[in-house]
């Protein structure tokens, strides 16, 4: 692996710093930069673009902030162009939208919950808009029972707290204490 680092120097005077603001990698040593990510004043990266078919032609397209990711488009089909966006919620995909007619706009789209697909929607008559959603029915039968546990649990501990306070009340509300 070959790797070039670029520095710039950011600030002026005493505040003048030197800072990385660009790397580049060649992860297959063919003399082509196949990742090559730029930097902010700050240090944190802010950029990536990357040729992991490495044909020689950038695939690969992330946007950070704060040093974490917030997109990432892929070229899937070759073109040049990106046909999936991926986009992050506290380092988790938070939704995706595919072009896959090739046409330059999305026709699915994809929305995920702490980064499980929940759902799919689908383009059917090239609109720009969703026509059908498609679930996960097993997730949702899942979800279902779990919160329906959760609703019983809380049922059950209510039953046990009125019990307590018919049986407190039932002594007449005087507590003995058995210590002599």
């Amino acid at each position: 692996m070959s790797i070039r680092k670029v520095y710039a120097t950011v600030g002026q005077g005493e505040d003048a710093r030197k800072t990385l603001v660009c790397r580049e990698v060649d992860t297959n040593l063919d003399g082509v930069m196949d990742i090559v990510r730029t930097y902010n004043d700050k240090g944190e990266v802010a950029a990536e673009q990357a040729d992991t078919t490495y044909d020689g032609v950038i695939d690969t397209w992330l946007v950070f902030s704060k040093g974490r990711i917030i997109k990432r488009q892929a070229d899937l089909d070759g073109d040049g162009r990106p046909d999936e966006t991926g986009f992050y919620v506290e380092r988790k995909l938070n939704r995706v939208q595919r072009d896959t007619n090739r046409d330059g706009k999305p026709d699915v789209w994809e929305i995920y919950d702490d980064g499980r697909l929940e759902r799919m929607g689908v383009d059917l008559d090239r609109d720009g808009h969703v026509d059908r959603w498609d679930r996960d029915q097993i997730a949702l039968r899942r979800l279902d029972e779990e919160e329906k546990a959760r609703e019983r649990d809380e049922e059950r501990k209510r039953e046990e707290e009125e019990r307590k306070r018919a049986s407190d009340a039932a002594d007449g509300g005087v507590v003995t204490d058995a210590r002599v």
